[in-house]
């Protein structure tokens, strides 16, 4: 009996937990939600950028990570008749080709996207 009873108190204690959570989830203003708008914001900008910049990785060889705030500052430093270059982090560089190129049908290819340089 004894066994049964710890065994109830901790399937109650985790579905206390599991409540608990899941009710301050919908109280903060619907996280599921929060979460969708994220990642279709996300693919809107992708699909925005595509072409426009190249990801330089400078002396290191790992694969970066593409996150909102990287592709919101592509979009604001792109300018309209040369191109940008900008440190983002350590050991990555950002190349934007100017709008007027972009127009003119210049465009980074999908395999272009992340270049991978030696220390200069």
């Amino acid at each position: 009996m004894l066994c049964t009873m710890k065994t109830l108190f901790n399937l109650n204690r985790g579905l206390t937990i599991f409540i608990l959570l899941l009710s301050l989830c919908f109280n903060s203003k619907n996280c599921f939600g929060q979460v969708a708008d994220t990642t279709n914001n996300y693919f809107q900008l992708e699909q925005e950028t595509m072409g426009i910049y190249q990801i330089q990785m400078i002396g290191v060889r790992t694969k970066p990570s593409i996150s909102n705030d990287l592709l919101e500052l592509v979009l604001t430093n792109q300018l309209q008749s040369s191109r940008s270059i900008f440190l983002y982090r350590d050991h990555i560089r950002i190349e934007i080709l100017s709008k007027d190129e972009f127009a003119n049908g210049v465009k980074f290819s999908a395999e272009e996207l992340i270049r991978y340089v030696n220390e200069d």
